[in-house]
């Protein structure tokens, strides 16, 4: 009877079991609070330290890509540099050649001014000859032009004369011509005379002579016929006789006319033009 436990001592270790569970449970619920506090605390901290990374990389590309494109800008201005450099040598170069041509041009635009001066000189006094010898050209070319003039008037003067002698001379021809023909009808037909018949002016051409050339050549045929009618000795009877120094010197005034009209235009043709 005393060997076995009594309910009442198993009851005390079941009450102490049960409350040595309860405090294990304790522990363990102490235990694993700040285990999920930790765990969650190192997860917060390792996304915090994935985003500083994050971060701190894109700091460093953003550095590595500002030293790169720092870099390019130092190489453009180390070349720009270089480039002025040259074009500064470049253009003190040409300063000095600019120099050297602008104290050139002074010195040539003074020789010029001087050259210049001179040439406007002798201008003036050529101009003022050219003026006094264009006056006095055109008072000769005024002459000239009058003597021309007259010239022309006196000309169309004794136009008119030849040709009132012409047609006077033709007239005169005719009643030459009705004379040898009636001469020629008296003869016998084998004469000499018969043979050198004249013809008449209606057989010749039937027109007037229109050249001096012509003229001339009437004139030579009628001092022929007069010639003949002299030697023959005989009268006309068609019409009042015409006496041989008349003939002549009718020729001869003509002939004289035709010599000063030539004489004239030649003379006012080679007067002096060339001006001085």
């Amino acid at each position: 009877m005393c060997c076995l436990p009594t309910c009442v001592e198993l009851k005390g270790k079941k009450s102490q079991l049960e409350e040595q569970i309860r405090k294990a449970k304790d522990k363990k619920e102490r235990m694993t609070g700040p285990q999920e506090k930790l765990r969650a605390e190192l997860k917060q901290k390792r996304h915090e330290v994935l985003f500083q990374l994050k971060h701190q990389g894109e700091e460093t590309q953003a550095i590595e890509s500002e030293i790169y494109s720092s870099g390019c800008k130092l190489r453009t201005v180390y070349d720009e540099n270089k480039r002025f450099e040259e074009g500064i040598k470049a253009l003190n170069a040409e300063i000095e050649d600019i120099s050297y041509q602008m104290e050139h041009n002074a010195k040539l635009k003074l020789s010029l001014l001087i050259e210049l001066e001179h040439t406007k000189s002798q201008l003036e006094k050529t101009w003022d000859d050219d003026q006094e010898t264009q006056k006095r050209f055109g008072a000769r070319d005024q002459e000239v032009v009058e003597g021309l003039g007259a010239l022309l008037e006196r000309t169309v003067r004794r136009e008119e004369t030849i040709s009132h002698v012409t047609s006077q001379l033709e007239v005169e021809l005719q009643y030459l011509t009705a004379f040898l023909d009636n001469l020629a009808s008296r003869r016998p037909k084998d004469s000499y005379m018969s043979n050198c018949r004249t013809p008449t002016p209606d057989s010749r051409d039937g027109r007037r002579p229109g050249s001096r050339d012509s003229r001339l050549s009437g004139l030579s045929r009628a001092s022929s016929r007069s010639q003949a009618l002299a030697d023959l000795g005989d009268n006309s009877p068609s019409r009042p006789p015409t006496s041989k120094s008349n003939r002549s010197g009718r020729s001869v005034v003509i002939a004289e006319e035709i010599t000063e009209i030539d004489h004239e235009t030649r003379t006012l043709t080679k007067s002096p033009t060339k001006r001085v």
